[in-house]
């Protein structure tokens, strides 16, 4: 929600990805981790995710606020630009599983099981997830095609689909300008 605090891109992008992550993880009830900080050994099913990319611009300008601002200290005068912008970002989330015998003993198919997560978090994108990372401020704008991203781990072959999903979020940068309060524009000889 926009509560009129400003919030700088980097912060932004921190925000929309931790929101992301953790409202996901809570849908699909499995870890969802950074690809690169992987646990090899991990117990599957588990979820990995890796940015595409962080900051796409739309093109716009941006909505410009400015305000005069006073230094206390010298009463020198500021103007403080605030520029709010609503890139997006794309997140590529995999989910991985592999064929073994569950506790009871039943087989469990790795290759349905990520299949089934898969669809079920792209599902909960375009649905319910949608709606609920819309009340903090973000917003679901597509989810590409649910793709098999299956490999060779070692000597067993892992069960992997997923998708990428691009998600528009606020951003905010300021800039300080001095103002220019007398100015000479001619001079007499």
């Amino acid at each position: 929600m926009d509560n009129g605090a400003i919030i700088t891109m980097d912060q932004a992008i921190i925000r929309a990805r931790n929101l992301v992550v953790s409202k996901l993880a809570a849908a699909v009830a499995i870890p969802v981790r950074l690809s690169d900080e992987q646990d090899p050994e991990a117990p599957p099913p588990y979820c990995y995710y890796s940015f595409i990319s962080p900051y796409v611009p739309t093109g716009e300008f941006g909505n410009h606020t400015r305000q005069v601002i006073v230094d206390p200290e010298t009463q020198t005068k500021y103007i403080r630009d605030v520029r709010a912008e609503y890139p997006e970002m794309i997140l590529s989330f995999t989910f991985c599983s592999r064929n073994r015998q569950a506790e009871k003993g039943e087989e469990i198919n790795g290759e349905t099981e990520a299949l089934q997560l898969a669809a079920k978090a792209a599902g909960w994108f375009v649905q319910e997830g949608g709606f609920a990372l819309s009340m903090d401020g973000l917003a679901v704008l597509r989810v590409n095609n649910l793709a098999s991203r299956s490999g060779i781990l070692a000597d067993e072959y892992v069960r992997r689909w997923g998708f990428d999903v691009a998600i528009r979020y606020k951003a905010q940068t300021i800039r300080i300008d001095g103002i220019i309060e007398r100015v000479i524009t001619k001079q007499n000889k």
